[in-house]
């Protein structure tokens, strides 16, 4: 299959049209390591250099929480996932998002996460893992915000090289299939996986000049949508 073939159908299979039951999905036995609170991955021990690449002091040490946190197995995680995370909470910290915006985003994708890994089984490659982890990103971001960034813009920055939009729109079907199209986290898990994320320090994103290499974040357009806290939910992706 092509990557992107790959991508659309890493939810194993499953019939994932818009008329699928959601209930019809099957839920192997596939228990998932959960990190303690504090937690970092070990991948990003093995390549520490990539932290000069995030664009705040904290962001490394927040993705690798992030990856611990959701259950990613080690071989799931590898230089190029990581360069592709640090570059998704880049894109949102660009976006303007605020630091308590960002953290109720990564901590519903956790949840949703950990929650498609059960599914799915420890079998999904580290390419694969780390696509569906951003894409559940902005799935949280869609959810919990109510200006929301366009799947386009996600699509341009972080997808671009690996499928279309289409394809992206279709693996966001299969995966809300997965979360049964409910995208409310319970409060308790919810500061829970707070305090397996946080850093030791503020991370701010406040009045931040663009960076030097020309990225602007009014170049990123946000898009009003609608907060979506309760019950089920359709994530609208234009």
């Amino acid at each position: 299959l092509a990557q992107a073939s790959v991508f659309a159908t890493v939810v194993m299979g499953a019939d994932f049209s818009t008329e699928a039951d959601p209930q019809a999905v099957e839920t192997p036995a596939c228990p998932v390591t959960v990190a303690r609170s504090g937690e970092t991955h070990v991948a990003f021990a093995d390549n520490l250099a990539l932290a000069a690449t995030a664009h705040e002091p904290n962001d490394f040490l927040l993705a690798s929480k992030f990856c611990a946190a959701a259950g990613l197995a080690e071989h799931q995680v590898d230089a190029d996932g990581i360069k592709q995370l640090l570059k998704c909470i880049k894109m949102l910290r660009l976006c303007r998002y605020t630091a308590e915006d960002i953290m109720s985003m990564l901590n519903h994708a956790v949840a949703y996460m950990r929650q498609t890994l059960v599914k799915c089984g420890p079998g999904m490659a580290a390419q694969e893992c780390m696509n569906t982890a951003i894409l559940l990103i902005f799935v949280a971001h869609s959810y919990t915000q109510d200006e929301t960034c366009p799947l386009r813009i996600w699509h341009k920055h972080l997808f671009a090289q690996y499928c279309t939009v289409k394809e992206l729109d279709t693996t966001i079907i299969s995966l809300m299939v997965l979360q049964q199209y409910v995208l409310r986290v319970p409060e308790e898990d919810l500061e829970a996986i707070t305090a397996q994320l946080r850093c030791t320090r503020t991370c701010s994103s406040a009045s931040r000049p663009p960076l030097s290499d020309g990225c602007d974040p009014s170049r990123l357009s946000r898009t009003c949508g609608t907060s979506r806290r309760s019950g089920r939910c359709y994530v609208a992706s234009g």
